[in-house]
């Protein structure tokens, strides 16, 4: 009878912890954690990692345009007369529910033809790789733009910061062949949706005591930090979230990089100059280092001094300066130039740096005195 009853006892001990453990997950998943893991497409990468859905910004996609602005995409192209080529990670693929291209095209009065998501090539650690390939092999011969327009985001620059093979060619069939099949073969990731009873309910949960007290998830993969005012339209306008990356690119960086990257970039902008085609560079600042100076709390976190260092820099080409224009704009107290909830800038800094950027009929070099040779690449 003893027996019996312990194990009634037990019984109904572990009937009452199963149920009050599906409760908190039932609740915690209605109440928080559905929103981010909801696997809707428009829920940011910081808030999604993060199990922050406090901060989902609202109001994606944002500005329009304009009908006939819109870029063309490399299967898109049909032989049409192109004035700028861009080629980028993804901020040029439409990172952030928007494309500055479209904002570039319509401010420029330009064709523009984006290489689409030719820097994910599988293991692509020199970026450099695949626009000198393209280069020396003549596909930009066949596509005779104006200009060429290379989008790096800052926490990977030193990925043009390599030594580059500058007479490479034989790997152009490859990049090619890639790019023909990105519209079927798009490496662009749909977050999975996840049920009611899932680990995310406990991260949210455990995360809550690290982001007091630490200012970042119990992972260090997601930082959230509070500004000094309102930067963000959501209800929790003053909070920063921001992925780990842009602290490791901002304690590895050192000015020696920038100067290589500018080598390289001048390098290129000769060997273009020669295809009678201008050079033109524009790292997206990250969002870290963007908002930094608005830090309510003093953190003892470093900040990288890349677009300074390459202000300094003699250049052939045209530095289309990210952090300078979007400063501006953040300084003015415009809200959600980036968005609260991801690592991607919204709608509104692709049109802001759409209108600083003033492309010269002719190219920084050929102002010099510099040429096309008539030679071209067969």
């Amino acid at each position: 009878m003893i027996l019996f009853r312990s194990y009634r006892r037990f019984f109904w001990l572990a009937l009452t912890g199963i149920g009050l453990i599906a409760l908190v997950n039932v609740l915690t998943w209605y109440l928080a954690a559905s929103k981010v893991l909801s696997g809707a497409p428009d829920i940011g990468d910081l808030a999604r990692m993060g199990y922050l859905p406090a901060y989902v910004a609202d109001g994606k996609p944002g500005g329009t345009l304009p009908p006939g602005s819109k870029h063309l995409e490399y299967w898109q192209y049909q032989g049409q007369p192109v004035d700028i080529v861009t080629i980028g990670d993804s901020f040029s693929q439409g990172g952030g529910w928007s494309y500055y291209q479209d904002y570039l095209a319509e401010s420029q009065k330009m064709t523009i033809l984006n290489l689409s998501e030719l820097f994910w090539y599988p293991k692509l650690t020199d970026r450099f790789d695949p626009v000198v390939n393209l280069l020396n092999a003549g596909e930009f011969d066949r596509l005779r733009p104006k200009y060429l327009l290379i989008q790096n985001v800052e926490r990977l620059a030193d990925a043009l910061a390599a030594d580059v093979d500058w007479e490479a060619r034989e790997r152009a069939g490859d990049y090619l062949e890639y790019l023909a099949q990105r519209q079927r073969e798009t490496r662009l990731e749909t977050p999975v949706k996840k049920g009611i009873f899932n680990l995310g309910n406990v991260k949210y949960l455990y995360n809550k005591p690290f982001y007091y007290f630490a200012h970042h998830d119990y992972r260090r993969r997601i930082y959230k930090v509070r500004l000094d005012k309102n930067f963000f339209s959501g209800r929790h306008g003053d909070g920063l979230l921001f992925h780990f990356e842009d602290l490791k690119w901002a304690r590895r960086y050192t000015p020696a990089m920038a100067e290589k990257i500018n080598a390289n970039l001048n390098e290129l902008a000769h060997r273009l100059a020669a295809r009678g085609i201008g050079l033109c560079f524009m790292p997206a600042v990250d969002k870290y280092n963007l908002y930094r100076e608005f830090f309510a709390e003093d953190l003892d976190y470093p900040v990288a001094s890349l677009f300074a260092d390459l202000e300094g820099l003699e250049k052939d080409y045209i530095l289309i300066n990210t952090r300078s224009i979007l400063l501006e704009q953040v300084r003015r107290g415009e809200l959600d130039i980036f968005w609260q909830d991801d690592t991607h800038w919204s709608w509104k800094a692709g049109a802001a740096i759409a209108e600083a950027v003033h492309l010269p009929p002719v190219p920084p070099l050929f102002a010099k005195g510099v040429r096309p040779s008539p030679v071209r690449a067969e």
